[in-house]
């Protein structure tokens, strides 16, 4: 982070091992900052939330009244909308939603009742293996970067063995 954000650290409540209980939560905390924060900042802050997010969407596609955790980036209504955009065959910007969120709901909508995908490790899935989380929040999360990467160092080190006489001895 390139700011400096000084008075965060003076401005959180004192804490000590003698507290039984926490009166400071983690949404506290974002309602705290989040204000203050630059917008590149907040995207990040926002990664710590997708888990909440990630949880609604299942729930609300098992059950389009259940209650969501309000700990998430998106409410259940606007969740619901994207929910039924995408039921309908529409698109979402990935400015408004997390691409692999809506990736995930399109095949859970498309997946047969008598699969045996457990629908919370695809959307883990195509959370951490894909590019589309980054899409949105300029945060790369490995995908097919990644693999291209280890390939290039792999075959850098592989010409490089080759390349070392084998004749000498090590010392």
């Amino acid at each position: 982070m390139s700011s400096k954000y000084y008075y965060l650290v003076a401005g959180l409540p004192e804490l000590s091992l003698e507290d039984s209980k926490l009166s400071y939560t983690v949404a506290d905390f974002k309602t705290e900052i989040y204000d203050g924060l630059s917008a590149s900042d907040q995207k990040l802050i926002d990664l710590f939330y997708l888990k909440f997010d990630n949880a609604n969407v299942l729930k609300l596609l098992k059950d389009k009244e259940a209650e969501i955790d309000k700990r998430g980036n998106y409410s259940a209504d606007e969740l619901s909308e994207y929910i039924s955009i995408l039921r309908e065959g529409g698109e979402i910007s990935p400015k408004e939603f997390p691409v692999y969120l809506s990736t995930f709901i399109t095949d859970y909508l498309n997946t047969p009742a008598e699969s045996t995908v457990l629908h919370e490790d695809h959307l883990a899935c195509l959370l951490y293996t894909s590019d589309a989380a980054d899409d949105l929040l300029c945060v790369d999360f490995g995908g097919p970067r990644v693999i291209k990467k280890k390939k290039k160092i792999h075959q850098r080190v592989k010409s490089r063995m080759n390349s070392l006489d084998t004749s000498e001895p090590i010392t």
